[in-house]
């Protein structure tokens, strides 16, 4: 949970908070997606400004 920094708070822990967020968000930018239901599905995510996309690379239905 980030919180906003004090007037009397270090900047450097300011950064720590930064940095910590931008590896969160390079972590999820590449993470492999796999969606299993009646589908079976295989995707890349990619985190972009306020949005986030799912870019399916492989699907195929599995069988019951």
């Amino acid at each position: 949970m980030l919180t906003a920094p004090g007037a009397d708070d270090d900047a450097r822990q300011l950064w720590r908070t930064v940095a910590e967020c931008v590896k969160m968000l390079n972590a999820i930018s590449n993470m492999t997606v796999v969606v299993e239901g009646k589908v079976h599905m295989i995707g890349q995510l990619t985190v972009s400004g306020d949005a986030s996309r799912l870019d399916i690379k492989e699907a195929r239905e599995v069988s019951n």
